[in-house]
Formats: C-alpha cells, structure tokens, sequence
C-alpha cells in the first residue's frame, strides 16, 4: 500500500512539474512534493522503530536473502523483550550470520528463537567447517561483538563448534525477573 502511494504521489509530482508554467499546476506539485517527503520520512521512522523480536529477525532475514539462505523458525516466540535487549539480541545474530558467511563455507543457516524460563533463546546453527572451540583463534566477532552485546543487557552467549560438524551459537536473555535477581549483589545487606 505504502509504494502505491508513493508512486501516486511521485507521478503527480511530475506531471505537475511538467505543466508548471500554471500557477495551481505548481501549487498541486508543491504540495504532493510535500506530501511525498513527509510520507518516505514516516516510512523510515516506521522502519526504524521496527517491531518486537519476530518482526526484527524477519528484518534480518531479509537483509541477508542475497547472501545467505537463513530459515527462520520463531514458532514458540511469544515474548517481547524490551527494545534495547530486542536491538543486542539481533545485533548478536547478525554477527552471528557474519561469521557464517565468512568462516563456515556453507551457504544454508538456522535461526530458532523460543521462549525460554521466562526469557529467550535463539540458537544460530549452521553445518559448516566448524572451528575448535579450545583454541584462542575464534575471533573478535564471536567473543567480543556477541558476547558484549549480551553482557551489556544481562544476556550469555554459548558456542559449540567442532571442525567439520558445524557450529551452533546459543544467544539467551533470561528475562527482567531473572536478570534483575542476577545483578542484585550478594551477602548481607547494610
């Protein structure tokens, strides 16, 4: 609906530029001109602000289409965290599908995200060339980028790899109740 629009008011636009020697001719481009940009600005908002997890990794998916084939199973999603922990989690599967492309010589990827103890989980899994996990040559991607991300919102990141078997990196956030309790310091309070 939203191209139809903008397409309508795109071809009115020019076709009032292209008479514009009439002065209600200008008037109407101006005003579907104006119209126009506050309509691509609403649109880009809308795309900004996204929606809940499902909505931001079905964003994600798409993004990737050309690169990567990624199956996406949210079936048994029904939370919504909120907005920064939905922006870390994706954040930390986009690396996660980074590392895939690079590293993993496999063109196919699975993305499951479930509610889980009253958070969530997501499992990015790929049958790749995998990686030890014992050695210090994982990365900054993986470490660093996923694992800050989830640190930074009370969230943990696992990763299970073995070479030639593939690689399954498990993203979770266990929710405001939980995390709460995890961050509350411990012994006698003064």
């Amino acid at each position: 609906m939203h191209d139809t629009v903008l397409q309508t008011l795109g071809q009115i636009a020019q076709r009032a530029a292209d008479r514009s020697g009439h002065g209600r001719l200008r008037e109407i481009n101006g005003l579907a001109v104006q119209r126009l940009e506050k309509l691509n600005l609403a649109l880009i908002a809308d795309d900004v602000r996204g929606g809940g997890l499902a909505d931001e990794l079905q964003r994600l998916v798409r993004e990737y289409h050309d690169r990567l084939d990624v199956r996406l199973v949210t079936a048994k999603l029904v939370m919504d965290p909120p907005a920064a922990v939905v922006e870390a989690l994706v954040g930390a599967v986009r690396e996660a599908l980074v590392n895939v492309i690079k590293h993993a010589g496999v063109s196919h990827v699975v993305v499951r995200a479930a509610d889980a103890a009253g958070g969530v989980e997501i499992v990015v899994r790929d049958q790749g060339r995998g990686f030890p996990t014992d050695s210090d040559g994982r990365g900054f991607g993986l470490d660093e980028s996923i694992r800050r991300r989830m640190h930074d919102v009370g969230g943990e990141m696992e990763i299970w790899s073995e070479p030639g078997r593939g690689t399954r990196v498990q993203i979770t956030w266990p929710g405001e109740d939980r995390r709460q309790d995890t961050m509350r310091p411990s012994g006698p309070e003064s």
